[in-house]
């Protein structure tokens, strides 16, 4: 017989679940175009639908961008839970070492430097563009890079929030500067990538998204018993053997591959 205890948290779990999995096939089904929600479940089973052209609204506009926003949303939230384990801080997040303002240098630098030469001409939007992708992971992985150098020297995890506060406002700082000496129509294309938009999203982009946040959930269930281990505290955790000096390392590199992706 399932004790209570146990039972609460696998119901909530499950009624959970089912209430991500209406929301998202209400936000596939609802738009300009209504499409009932059995026709909906229909279109994703590849069953043929009442009409047809709802299946191309779905699988080609639709059904990319929910997936995207269902996957930012994992990622970020797991990318924030291991942030706050790591610092034993309830309130802090996945941009707390700099790595998501990272990513925003690098779409900038791109942008602002390179917006006259690359897809504006032929009349593609350059926050849609691959090179716009990997403009962010290498700036992400950059910020990333330079996190996991301090990480391997600088023992005080304190210390490391703070230096990871400093980098990330020194990356902002840039990004503000670029945006002064911008032009105003590169501006403006800057700040419709920074506000999230999914409006451009791709089937590569897509891809790529998953890859990187299947690899972070992946490595983050790897690391599954050591976070339980240190939210009993550093001392705890050390006097058990275990390797913070890694385990930190490995954190900080699942959130620049969750967040920055």
């Amino acid at each position: 017989m399932m004790h209570k205890s146990s039972f609460r948290p696998a119901f909530r779990g499950g009624a959970l679940l089912l209430l991500l999995l209406g929301l998202w096939l209400a936000d596939i089904g609802l738009g300009s175009v209504y499409i009932p929600p059995l026709e909906t479940l229909k279109i994703l089973l590849g069953l043929p639908a009442q009409h047809p052209e709802w299946a191309d609204i779905i699988w080609k506009i639709r059904f990319p961008r929910a997936a995207t926003a269902l996957l930012v949303g994992m990622a970020l939230a797991l990318s924030g839970l291991q942030m706050q384990t790591l610092f034993l801080n309830p309130l802090a997040g996945p941009g707390i070492l700099g790595i998501t303002a990272g990513a925003s240098l690098g779409v900038a630098v791109v942008m602002f430097f390179l917006g006259g030469f690359v897809g504006q001409s032929q009349g593609i939007g350059l926050w849609s563009s691959g090179l716009v992708v990997l403009a962010a992971m290498l700036g992400a992985g950059l910020v990333m890079a330079l996190v996991m150098l301090l990480a391997a020297r600088i023992a005080d995890p304190v210390v490391l929030l703070l230096l990871g506060l400093m980098l990330g406002n020194l990356t902002l700082a840039l990004v503000s500067l670029g945006q002064y000496f911008s032009r105003p129509e590169t501006l403006q294309t800057f700040l419709l990538w920074s506000f999230g938009s999914l409006g451009g999203v791709q089937g590569y982009s897509l891809i790529l998204l998953g890859v990187l946040v299947g690899l972070g959930i992946l490595l983050s269930f790897w690391l599954n018993p050591a976070l339980d281990v240190m939210l009993l505290g550093p001392e705890y955790a050390q006097s058990l053997g275990l390797p913070l000096r890694r385990i930190r390392l490995s954190l900080i590199f699942i959130t620049g591959l969750l967040a920055g992706g």
